[in-house]
């Protein structure tokens, strides 16, 4: 754990670069912003978004060297919002979706009102946590489909839980 000086962000988790270049097992290191805590962070919601930050450690491992390199994409907004809302999906397919909208409620008021776009952008919104969980109340299963055809918004939500055979080409 290490700390995190942001307006707004509270969490965050990175392997470290020496040991990318210099080991053999990659470590990681999850930063924590101490003022989550002094705005009275939910605890649902704090345990919902370090889900989310172990979902990046899980693809980290999944990944080569190589493959991490990738991630120097994370400068393009496309990429990062797939990126992001993949760990999102499987936060919320580990049962942690309400916890994950409480975080997110909360995490708008407590950003700079310039900001709240962006991590809209990036991250599932509250509504949009809600369509998914329902989505997938409806029709079990849809989470597959949403980690195959990650949505960007609330309309592709809606269209991926009514229409789960069409072809996602559209993403």
């Amino acid at each position: 754990m290490h700390d995190l000086h942001s307006d707004s962000v509270y969490l965050e988790t990175r392997f470290t670069l020496s040991s990318y270049f210099f080991g053999g097992k990659l470590r990681y290191m999850i930063q924590f912003n101490r003022e989550a805590v002094n705005r009275r962070v939910p605890a649902e919601g704090l345990r919902a978004i370090i889900a989310h930050e172990l979902a990046h450690i899980d693809y980290f491992q999944s990944q080569s060297r190589m493959g991490l390199a990738g991630l120097v994409r994370l400068i393009s907004p496309s990429f990062t919002v797939s990126f992001e809302r993949k760990a999102d999906l499987e936060t919320i397919a580990l049962g942690y979706g309400p916890g994950l909208e409480q975080y997110r409620t909360w995490l708008y008021r407590n950003i700079p009102r310039d900001r709240i776009a962006e991590k809209k952008r990036d991250y599932f919104s509250p509504d949009e946590i809600e369509a998914i969980l329902r989505a997938e109340k409806q029709r079990p299963g849809m989470m597959r489909r949403f980690a195959q055809c990650v949505p960007r918004n609330l309309a592709e939500i809606e269209d991926e839980a009514r229409n789960p055979s069409v072809s996602c080409v559209n993403h």
